[in-house]
């Protein structure tokens, strides 16, 4: 009988839990009532085509001032609005208290008409903005405009649809080709090689974007407007033919979803086709650690070289000495990180799941027993879940013996001056 050890389990909670936290405390764009080009974006467009100090800079720093007063009238109405909301809610369910056996069907409380009006408001104040831009520029500043433009879309977009993965630890499918190449920070050759490749990319990525966001708060629309009151209705003549208007809105998002995803397919096998061995390597890390947030979030002995790479204190012997130390766990890390990959989407495969199901109650039996303060010993799972357990442990012992490995650099003394955050990730193997 398999059992996990204490800090296992933790790590497992943690990689299960992490991208859900993340989408619950990182709202979308669309609700964050902030502008698509922020102020700091504005000045440095302004700075790259030296127009800083000109009458057109004057002119779009007040319009961009009158854009953040706009979005902070939209704030204070979705506030409102949002507190109305919480009011029904609160109402309905006093109203209705739950009731063994029979099954509630909470209505709609939002507005879907006030939802739509803040999105063409939205809609309004951005395209108003970027007429009162084009009309202040000569023609030929318009791309360099539009590249922001785009940029600033593309990541919005897809920070957004990241979000509707039901499960982030299998891989997100919506990747940004050009972050990807910023984080690899490839060679200059590579990255010129790269460069007339993302053009393109970005081109037909903003189209597939602008088919999106034209037709997405529509679909959306008649998604919510076909959503059936109550049980009864959803059995009725009627309540099937909104099923059928749901399931032909839901059928057309997802092509439109997926047709960004097929320009990702398309582009990416090109620039790693023309980039040397040394950049590919790098370039399909930086693929991996975007797909797979959760399992590349930052360790114990990633943090501890951080730390003493910047640490002015450290001798050029031990520096030489750490670095050794770093290639041969990243190395062996990477083989352990591409198995873990494997073990989650093995674990996610569709024969898997009722045994993934069973699994999945037993943890939150687990999460909940904590909370209480009860003990586990009795529904701790047997057995860990298949194929996932084996490279955990491996990632856990890695880490644990290369922080031997540095603590081993250092004697005591010379620990207690080391930097407060490299100590903590050390004490992990070698309490102070």
């Amino acid at each position: 009988m398999t059992r996990f050890a204490p800090p296992l389990l933790g790590l497992l909670i943690a990689l299960i839990a992490a991208p859900f936290a993340l989408g619950q405390s990182e709202l979308p764009w669309r609700l964050r009532d902030e502008p698509r080009i922020t102020r700091a974006e504005l000045e440095e467009f302004l700075e790259e085509q030296e127009l800083e100090a000109s009458d057109a800079a004057i002119i779009l720093r007040s319009a961009h001032e009158d854009l953040l007063a706009e979005y902070a009238d939209l704030a204070r109405e979705r506030a409102a609005e949002r507190a109305h909301v919480q009011q029904l809610q609160n109402e309905w369910y006093a109203a209705n208290p739950p009731q063994p056996g029979i099954p509630r069907m909470q209505p709609r409380f939002s507005d879907p008409v006030f939802d739509q009006a803040l999105r063409d408001r939205r809609a309004r104040i951005e395209r108003d903005f970027d007429e009162t831009v084009l009309a202040l520029l000569p023609e030929s500043q318009f791309p360099a405009w539009q590249r922001i433009v785009n940029a600033r879309k593309r990541t919005h977009t897809l920070e957004e649809l990241r979000m509707t993965v039901p499960d982030p630890s299998v891989g997100n499918p919506y990747l940004d080709l050009f972050q990807i190449v910023e984080d690899a920070n490839l060679a200059s050759e590579d990255s010129a090689i790269a460069a007339p490749l993302l053009d393109q990319y970005g081109a037909a990525m903003a189209a597939a974007i602008d088919d999106l966001l034209a037709r997405e708060d529509a679909l959306n629309t008649v998604i919510v407007q076909n959503q059936f009151a109550d049980l009864a209705e959803a059995q009725s003549p009627e309540g099937k033919a909104k099923n059928q208007r749901r399931q032909a809105a839901v059928i057309e998002l997802i092509a439109l979803r997926n047709a960004i995803v097929a320009v990702n397919d398309r582009f990416r096998p090109q620039i790693e086709s023309a980039l040397s061995p040394a950049g590919l390597r790098k370039f399909q890390r930086a693929i991996k650690q975007q797909m797979f947030p959760s399992i590349y979030l930052a360790d114990p002995v990633e943090l501890a070289v951080d730390g003493l790479r910047e640490w002015s204190g450290l001798p050029t012997n031990l520096r030489s000495e750490m670095e050794v130390i770093w290639e041969d766990y990243e190395a062996q890390r990477e083989a352990i990180l591409d198995r873990l990959i494997d073990a989650h989407q093995r674990w996610e495969a569709p024969g898997n799941a009722d045994v993934r199901r069973e699994y999945d109650q037993k943890i939150s039996e687990i999460m909940r027993a904590r909370q209480e303060g009860r003990p586990i010993d009795d529904i701790e799972p047997e057995e860990t879940p298949p194929f996932t357990f084996e490279p955990l442990q491996q990632r856990h012992e890695l880490a644990m013996t290369t922080l031997r490995r540095l603590s081993g650099l250092f004697s005591a003394d010379q620990r207690a001056t080391l930097p407060a955050h490299v100590r903590l990730c050390l004490d992990l193997v070698n309490p102070s």
